[in-house]
């Protein structure tokens, strides 16, 4: 039977957990790591990651937000009231941020439908677009920063932009459909044409 931890305890439990997922999912995948090769890496008994977790769904979701909150805040330090071009300022911020999703191990899942389809259940779908939720809001937040420090007036409305500029990262959800060998160039130029209409529909404003 588990035993029962302090409050502070739990915390260092749950982050030894987390610590250990990591490092088994970014070494052997989502699908081939156990609950007990999670447990037996992070050398706590099983009934341990059941106190926390209900399934390795649920686990995953909780490393999926240690590290889009890692993310987001990397994100916002780097372009927050950013000056230049809002156009310019949009393009680099969709490949950077491009970059660390692709090349994130934990990330990168949310736009795997294999993956998606096997380990995530109706709560984790729902948790996932809070995600997405939140991911729009702090974007918007970013590009009204961009408007204020560089003194623009942009017609099109923030959500909306920040929902193009979103809407490429799921075109990696459906890369087979697209066809892997030309999905960079599609976003590319989706990305590029996103930015043309920015900078044709933006104009300065007044101090």
């Amino acid at each position: 039977m588990p035993r029962h931890f302090l409050p502070e305890e739990k915390e260092l439990v749950k982050q030894k957990l987390l610590d250990s997922g990591m490092k088994l999912f970014t070494t052997y995948g989502i699908n081939k790591t156990t609950i007990e090769d999670i447990t037996k890496e992070a050398s706590v008994g099983k009934g341990t990651f059941y106190l926390f977790y209900g399934s390795k769904g649920a686990f995953f979701l909780d490393l999926y937000e240690r590290e889009w909150k890692i993310l987001n805040e990397k994100m916002e330090k780097l372009f927050i009231s950013k000056k230049g071009n809002l156009s310019d300022l949009l393009l680099s911020y969709i490949f950077e941020n491009r970059h660390h999703l692709l090349e994130h191990p934990i990330l990168s899942k949310a736009y795997d439908p294999e993956t998606v389809s096997a380990i995530f259940d109706q709560a984790g779908h729902e948790r996932l677009r809070e995600f997405k939720r939140l991911s729009s809001e702090k974007l918007c937040r970013i590009i009204d920063s961009w408007i204020v420090a560089n003194h623009l007036i942009c017609p099109i409305k923030t959500e909306v932009v920040a929902g193009m500029m979103r809407s490429l990262s799921f075109l990696n959800y459906h890369r087979m459909e697209i066809g892997e060998d030309i999905l960079d160039e599609v976003v590319q130029r989706f990305a590029e044409n996103i930015a043309l209409m920015i900078r044709e529909a933006t104009i300065a404003g007044t101090d």
